[in-house]
């Protein structure tokens, strides 16, 4: 597709009175309670890389091609997006992934995915082509509107095309696991965050997951850092899926200090050495937790709580651009995501 059948696809919809909601391969829409005259407009056939100069470590890549094909690509040059953004399906684009704002288990240790975003062009709710950022760091001046596209889930307009920063893939990746409960888990995690060349921590299904990255020789003294018990694993990190969020509870994520203590009711999951904490529970559960640091993912049985919309920097920042980029609301509001005070 291209972005003239885009940009038409836009201007038809708002011609109609839609209110325009994009979308790649729908992987993450679990995050969205749309209004009925939502239209979804599409880019799952805007795919391919624009660019890719590997000796510049900078990608620019079309917003429908999909994360596994960006990783293969990048792969064969021995390079990789540090942030890791998590799938959640084969179908996942990298628009979405942007769209979305998620990071992987690297987080903490290599960046989050708004660090690696340069700059994108996207389809404005005017209909106007516009780009921003560029394809080099620090070539923004005011408002950077690239990076408050990662995780604007669509509603500041659809993205046509990301410029991306990449770095080169460790020599090495060790994973070793260790079946323990979570209170254990988040005490080690705590302890092993310290050690050489740790790049992911992580605990599911009652099993916490080191991956230790670098050189040979670095990985070689993490792993002595690590207790005995913790057994080697040739299969590497497994990622989170929706499909393990499979419960009759609403999913939430809690996001705070990884030391804080582990007083969240339902946690099923840890990630980001125990910064991000996954909680299955429903809504008459969650009284009494830090709300702002509580963020609801997908629908469980129960009627969906009062959700209103994110209130730090960065969210109230995203509202403030799209007053001024789409004051007709042609495209969706920034979902609610969050529980009231």
């Amino acid at each position: 597709m291209t972005t003239r059948q885009l940009v038409e696809a836009v201007k038809t919809t708002i011609a109609d009175g839609g209110s325009i909601r994009p979308q790649g391969g729908g992987t993450k829409a679990h995050f969205l309670t749309m209004p009925d005259h939502s239209v979804v407009v599409s880019t799952q056939a805007h795919t391919g890389i624009v660019h890719y100069h590997a000796d510049e470590l900078v990608v620019r890549v079309k917003a429908g091609t999909l994360l596994s094909e960006l990783t293969e690509i990048l792969a064969a040059k021995g390079q990789y997006l540090p942030a890791e953004p998590p799938a959640y399906g084969n179908a996942a684009t990298i628009g979405g992934a942007v769209a979305a704002g998620l990071s992987g288990h690297g987080r903490p240790y290599a960046g989050g995915l708004r660090d690696f975003v340069l700059g994108l062009r996207m389809i404005l709710p005017s209909g106007e082509v516009a780009s921003f950022g560029g394809d080099v760091m620090k070539n923004v001046a005011g408002y950077d509107v690239s990076r408050l596209q990662v995780g604007a889930m669509g509603s500041l307009g659809l993205i046509l095309d990301i410029a991306l920063k990449v770095i080169p893939k460790p020599l090495k990746n060790i994973v070793y696991n260790i079946a323990c409960e979570r209170e254990e888990a988040l005490r080690l995690m705590q302890q092993l965050g310290k050690i050489i060349g740790v790049s992911a921590l992580s605990y599911r299904e009652e099993k916490l997951w080191v991956r230790l990255s670098g050189s040979a020789q670095s990985c070689l003294q993490g792993a002595r850092q690590l207790p005995s018990d913790f057994k080697e694993i040739d299969a590497g990190l497994p990622q989170w899926e929706m499909s393990q969020f499979s419960g009759p509870d609403h999913l939430w994520r809690w996001d705070g200090k990884p030391s804080a203590a582990l007083v969240q009711p339902g946690v099923i999951g840890m990630d980001w050495g125990g910064a991000l904490r996954w909680l299955a529970v429903g809504t008459e559960g969650l009284s009494g937790l830090d709300r702002d640091r509580v963020t609801w993912v997908k629908r469980g049985l129960d009627p969906l709580p009062k959700l209103t919309t994110r209130q730090d920097g960065v969210g109230l920042l995203q509202e403030r651009v799209k007053r001024q980029l789409d004051p007709n609301q042609h495209f969706i509001n920034f979902p609610s995501l969050r529980l009231p005070e």
